[in-house]
């Protein structure tokens, strides 16, 4: 993503969608499987707002 204004917040949006997986009640293998894809799509240069939504949708997809 490029640098510069951020004006949807998606730092803050990210830390709350990871805070929100680390709490739910998925398993904690599937926790750490959808950490190592989220570090995946960043050293692959996939943006914020796309890993928000894997996450999302990974997480509501297990429970």
């Amino acid at each position: 993503m490029k640098k510069g204004i951020d004006m949807y917040n998606y730092e803050r949006m990210f830390e709350a969608t990871v805070r929100t997986m680390r709490s739910s009640k998925i398993t904690e293998l599937n926790k750490k499987l959808i950490e190592k894809f989220y570090n995946f799509c960043y050293a692959n240069g996939i943006g914020k707002p796309r890993v928000i939504k894997y996450v999302r949708t990974l997480r509501q997809s297990i429970i």
